[in-house]
């Protein structure tokens, strides 16, 4: 969307406020949590092959009750990520998340093909895992039993979303008044030729 319209009236007469700097700036603030959330995952160390953070988004929407604003990403984990998981034997990892493993609400048997995955995009040498006899692990082993401590205990949340909302807050306000009194200014000008001085705090 490009602009949005709210209707209001002065004096008994009605008129239309084209809310367009208004929308460019949520626009902008938006672009920046997105830019910041990805450097929180790189400061994270949560980048590995970048699907995660290459596909962060945010879609902004008109609803009933103005406009909405939502963060997400087009990996399917990118919540998991944000939010946490709990562990099918404990929460403390994750205490506050809506996922649990466990739950049979997700997708079965996509956990371990996942850490294999990460295992290997990661880098991670099996020299330093051995079972009892002393013997190098598998990348297959190595990913069942890491995927079998991660469903058991779950996976602490990064906030990488959340973080970069809080870190972009100040500048936000600042463009949302500054959008916001452009948007008036011309409303005024174009509707009333008296001179108004007028000032917004949100």
């Amino acid at each position: 969307m490009d602009d949005l319209t709210i209707n209001i009236s002065v004096d008994g007469k009605d008129y239309d406020l084209e809310l367009y700097a208004f929308v460019q700036a949520c626009k902008k603030i938006g672009a920046k949590i997105v830019v910041q959330a990805r450097a929180n995952l790189a400061i994270q160390d949560k980048i590995v092959t970048g699907t995660l953070a290459d596909g962060l988004y945010f879609s902004l929407t008109e609803t009933d009750d103005g406009l909405t604003m939502q963060f997400k990403g087009h990996a399917p984990y990118y919540d998991f990520v944000e939010q946490g998981v709990q562990g099918a034997a404990s929460s403390a990892k994750a205490p506050d998340s809506p996922y649990r493993f466990g739950s049979g609400t997700g997708q079965k048997g996509t956990l371990q093909p996942a850490i294999r995955k990460w295992i290997v995009d990661k880098g991670i040498s099996n020299q330093t895992w051995r079972d009892a006899k002393g013997r190098f692990l598998s990348f297959d082993t190595m990913s069942k039993w890491i995927s079998r401590s991660v469903y058991l205990t779950g996976i602490k949340p990064s906030y990488y979303y959340s973080m970069a909302i809080d870190e972009t807050l100040k500048q936000a306000i600042r463009l949302l008044q500054a959008g916001l009194e452009k948007d008036i200014d011309i409303f005024l000008k174009d509707n009333f030729s008296r001179t108004y001085e007028i000032s917004i705090t949100i």
